[in-house]
């Protein structure tokens, strides 16, 4: 499914009174974004708020992630968990980065992708004592043992390494 799921037809809201709140709820199995982003799982809780500006989200994306352990290279299955507040603007204006057109379209696909990148974390560990890869060698120190020597000093920093011998 391409992100064109995430364009929704909110007119009927904005034709309410101040204040009026509508809830929604999504679940999309899997999702391509225009960039070719492809996220699985993806879930969207949000309300809709009617304000003078437009409409006030509030709510939670999330999505399934594969990540790779910042150590180790490892895959890892993650969910990403990020919160949805944002106001789409109408009646539109020039300057404004979310809006809703004329028709009552509101197209949430921009922000959802937006919020997905900005959640993922940014340092997994697949284990918390993770001991990473080899520099020299490249192996995988979790599972398998290299005999390469760890004590390659670089010359102009041997004399802090005599301070530490003492």
């Amino acid at each position: 499914m391409n992100a064109t799921a995430l364009v929704l037809q909110v007119g009927f809201v904005l034709k309410e009174n101040i204040g009026f709140t509508r809830e929604f709820e999504y679940q999309i199995p899997e999702l391509i974004f225009a960039d070719g982003h492809t996220v699985t799982n993806l879930g969207l809780k949000m309300s809709a708020i009617r304000t003078p500006l437009g409409l006030e989200l509030d709510g939670i994306v999330s999505s399934d992630h594969i990540a790779n352990c910042s150590r180790c290279l490892k895959e890892l299955p993650t969910r990403i968990n990020g919160p949805l507040i944002e106001t789409f603007h109408y009646p539109a204006k020039q300057d404004e980065e979310f809006i809703i057109t004329e028709g009552g379209e509101m197209d949430l696909g921009p922000l959802v992708r937006e919020l997905l990148v900005v959640s993922e974390p940014s340092h997994i560990l697949c284990q918390t004592d993770c001991q990473g890869l080899c520099a020299t060698c490249g192996s995988n120190k979790n599972t398998e043992n290299c005999d390469c020597e760890s004590d390659n000093i670089d010359p102009r920093l041997a004399i802090l390494k005599s301070l530490l011998d003492n």
